[in-house]
C-alpha cells in the first residue's frame, strides 16, 4: 500500500514541489531522446530565427512609421486646402483683407497639393519599398520558424493526454489518475457513495478527471454553469428649455440643459465554468456541514490572530444559545480550528470529533495560514459520504492536459513550458485534495471496490458524453437566432455493441437576444416630466438538438500522428459513418466522437 500522507502541506513544501520538476525535467528528456532530438542544432537554428524575427520587427516598425507619415501628410493636405479656400472665399467676401485672404489662403493651397504630391510620390515609393523588405523579411522568418519546427515534430508528435497522470503518480503513488471515467468508475460512485448524473439543465461537463486517494474515488468536473442575474440598463436624454431670471440690469432670459438618466433592472443570462473535486469515502457518514474560506488568506499572523479571537467569541455565544435551546452544537476544544475552518452548521457532533481529530485540526489550521502557494481559498461541503471541494486557484487553470499545448518549435521553450504546466498542473490537483489528505481518517480507510462485471446500459458516461459534445466544433450545435452561449446535454439513443459505441442526442440551450426599450418617467430641472428611454434585451430561450456518436478508437496521440495510422482512421470513420458527412469530429483521450447532424423529429432519429 502506497505511504500515507499525514502533514500534506508540509511535505509538499520539503518534497513534492521539488520531486515533481525532476520528474518532469526527466519525462522531457526521455521523450528528447526516444524522439532523437539535436538539441544543439535546434538552438543555433532557433537564435537564427529570434535574430531575423528582430530585423522583421525592425521593417515592420519602418513600414508603420511611413504609413503614419503618409496618414499624417493626407490630413494636414486637406486641412491647407480646406483654409486656403476659406481664406481666399474671406477675401473676396470682404470679411478678411483681400490681400490676406489672396496671399495666404493661396500658399496654404499651395502647400496641400505639395504634400498630396509628397504623399503619393516620395511617401507611397517609402512605404512601397518597406512593405517589401518587410514581406522579405516575414518570408524569411516563416522559413527559419518552419526549419526549426520540423526538427521538433518528432517530440512534438510524442505528447499524450495521459502525461500529466504520469508525472503526478511518479510523484505520489497515492494518488491515482484514471484515462478516462469510465462507467465502472461511475457506478462505483453511484452505488456506494450516491454520486449522481448530472442532469442540471443549466450545467455541462467541459472536462473531467477520475481518480483515486488509496482506493477512494474522486472527480474533478469543470463544468459550464448558465444562471440568471440582475443586470442593470440605463439610459439618458439631454433637455433643454429657458429660464427667466432677475439680474440687477434687470429681467433676462437664460437657456438651461440636463442630462436625465434612468436605469431599469432586468433579468440577463450568464454562462461561466466551475471546477469541483468530488471525492467519496464511507467514514463519517451521516455527518454533513459546510465551510467557505475564513478570509485569512493574504492577511499578517497578527491580523489573522485577531480574527481568531473575535470568531471565538461568536461561536462561543453560538454554543451557549444551542445549550439554551436544547441544540446539539458544541465548540471544540481548538479554538483556532473552529473560529478558522468554522463547518458551524455541522448536524453530527461526534462524526465531525472522529473526521477532525486533533492532527486532522493541525493540518487544516496550518493550510489556512499558508499564504503559498495558495492561502486559504476553498470551499469544502461535506453531504454525508461525498465531499465537494472548490478552490479559487481551480477556477482558471486547464487540467485537460491537451498534447497540442506542448507544441513549441524551440527546444529550451518547449521544456520550460512543459515543466511549468506540469508543476502547476500538481500544484493545483494536490491542494485541491490536500483538504481531504489533512484528515487522516479518510486515508485509512481503504474501501473494497466492487468489480461491477455485469453490462451496462451505455458505454460511456454522461460526464465523458458532455465533454466530447463541448470538444467538437460548437457552431454545429448552436441554436438558430442565438446570440449568447448555450449549455450542451446529452442523453443516450441507442448503443451499437457491433462498433463499440454510443448515439446521443445532444440538446443546446441558449438565448436570442431581443431589442426592447422601456420609457421611464424622470423629473427635469424644467420642473417637467420626460420620458427617459433605457434599451434592454430579453432573453428568448432558443433550442436545438443535434445527433452525436462516441466511440473507444485506443491509438496514442503519436501513432495518430503517422499518415498510414491517420488513413486508417479516416477509413474507420468512413466505413462505420459512410452515410454521415464527417466534417466535425475530434479524437481525444483514446475517444472518438463524431458530429451526425440536426435531429428534427423523431423519425429523424429512428433513421
Amino acid at each position: 500500500m502506497a505511504d500515507e500522507i499525514f502533514e500534506p502541506v508540509d511535505l509538499y513544501n520539503s518534497q513534492f514541489k521539488h520531486k515533481v520538476k525532476e520528474v518532469a525535467e526527466k519525462y522531457y528528456d526521455e521523450l528528447t531522446k526516444i524522439a532523437n532530438i539535436d538539441i544543439n542544432k535546434n538552438r543555433t537554428d532557433v537564435k537564427k530565427y529570434n535574430e531575423l524575427n528582430v530585423k522583421y520587427q525592425a521593417a515592420k516598425n519602418k513600414l508603420n512609421s511611413s504609413k503614419i507619415l503618409g496618414t499624417v501628410a493626407i490630413v494636414f493636405g486637406v486641412i491647407f486646402l480646406i483654409a486656403g479656400v476659406l481664406l481666399i472665399i474671406a477675401g473676396v467676401f470682404e470679411a478678411l483683407s483681400l490681400a490676406i485672404g489672396l496671399g495666404v489662403g493661396i500658399t496654404l493651397l499651395v502647400l496641400g497639393v505639395i504634400l498630396f504630391v509628397i504623399r503619393f510620390t516620395i511617401i507611397k515609393k517609402k512605404i512601397n519599398q518597406n512593405l517589401i523588405s518587410a514581406s522579405k523579411k516575414l518570408d524569411a522568418v516563416n522559413k527559419q520558424y518552419k526549419v526549426c519546427l520540423d526538427e521538433m515534430n518528432p517530440l512534438n508528435n510524442s505528447f499524450e493526454w495521459t502525461i500529466a497522470q504520469d508525472v503526478f503518480e511518479q510523484v505520489t503513488p497515492l494518488i491515482q489518475l484514471d484515462p478516462v471515467f469510465d462507467m465502472k468508475k461511475f457506478t462505483y460512485l453511484q452505488e456506494k457513495f450516491g454520486y449522481g448524473e448530472n442532469k442540471d439543465p443549466n450545467q455541462s461537463s467541459l472536462f473531467v478527471l477520475s481518480g483515486s486517494i488509496n482506493g477512494n474515488p474522486f472527480v474533478l468536473d469543470r463544468r459550464k454553469v448558465h444562471y440568471t442575474v440582475d443586470h442593470v440598463y440605463t439610459g439618458s436624454i439631454t433637455i433643454h428649455w429657458t429660464e427667466t431670471i432677475h439680474t440687477k440690469d434687470g429681467i433676462q432670459r437664460v437657456s438651461r440643459s440636463q442630462v436625465l438618466t434612468a436605469s431599469v433592472t432586468k433579468p440577463k443570462e450568464v454562462f461561466n465554468p466551475r471546477t469541483v473535486v468530488t471525492y467519496g469515502n464511507e467514514a463519517a457518514p451521516n455527518l454533513t456541514f459546510s465551510r467557505s474560506p475564513s478570509g485569512a488568506k493574504g492577511k499578517s499572523e497578527k491580523e489573522i490572530d485577531s480574527l481568531v479571537k473575535s470568531r471565538t467569541k461568536d461561536i462561543q455565544k453560538m454554543a451557549e444559545k444551542a445549550v439554551s435551546k436544547g441544540q446539539r452544537f458544541t465548540a471544540l476544544a481548538n479554538n483556532e480550528f473552529d473560529a478558522l475552518f468554522g463547518a458551524t452548521d455541522r448536524n453530527n457532533e461526534v462524526e465531525f470529533r472522529l473526521l477532525f481529530t486533533p492532527l486532522a485540526q493541525t493540518n487544516m489550521v496550518d493550510l489556512i495560514r499558508s499564504q503559498e502557494p495558495y492561502g486559504d481559498d476553498f470551499y469544502f461541503v461535506k453531504e454525508k459520504m461525498l465531499n465537494y471541494i472548490m478552490s479559487e486557484h481551480s477556477q482558471g487553470f486547464d487540467y485537460s492536459c491537451d498534447p497540442a499545448s506542448f507544441i513549441n518549435h524551440s527546444y529550451d521553450l518547449g521544456k520550460e513550458f512543459f515543466v511549468n504546466y506540469m508543476c502547476e498542473y500538481f500544484k493545483g490537483l494536490y491542494f485541491d485534495l490536500v483538504p481531504i489528505l489533512n484528515i487522516p481518517m479518510y486515508q485509512m480507510h481503504k474501501p473494497v471496490e466492487a468489480i461491477y462485471e455485469h453490462p451496462f446500459e451505455r458505454r460511456f458516461t454522461s460526464y465523458e458524453s458532455e465533454v466530447m459534445a463541448n470538444s467538437l466544433k460548437k457552431d454545429d450545435f448552436k441554436p438558430d437566432s442565438c446570440d449568447t452561449d448555450f449549455i450542451l446535454k446529452t442523453s443516450l439513443l441507442s448503443t451499437d455493441e457491433e462498433k463499440g459505441s454510443d448515439m446521443y442526442r445532444v440538446e443546446a440551450y441558449g438565448y436570442k437576444m431581443v431589442p426592447q426599450v422601456d420609457y421611464v418617467p424622470t423629473m427635469g430641472g424644467d420642473g417637467r416630466m420626460h420620458n427617459v428611454p433605457v434599451h434592454w434585451y430579453e432573453y428568448v430561450p432558443v433550442t436545438k438538438s443535434s445527433a452525436m456518436d462516441m466511440s473507444e478508437y485506443k491509438i496514442s496521440n503519436k501513432e495518430m500522428k503517422d499518415p498510414n495510422v491517420w488513413n486508417q482512421f479516416l477509413a474507420y470513420l468512413q466505413n462505420n459513418f459512410s452515410q454521415f458527412p464527417i466534417v466535425n469530429y475530434v479524437a481525444r483521450r483514446n475517444l472518438v466522437g463524431i458530429y451526425l447532424g440536426t435531429i428534427n423529429d423523431d423519425d429523424s432519429i429512428n433513421s
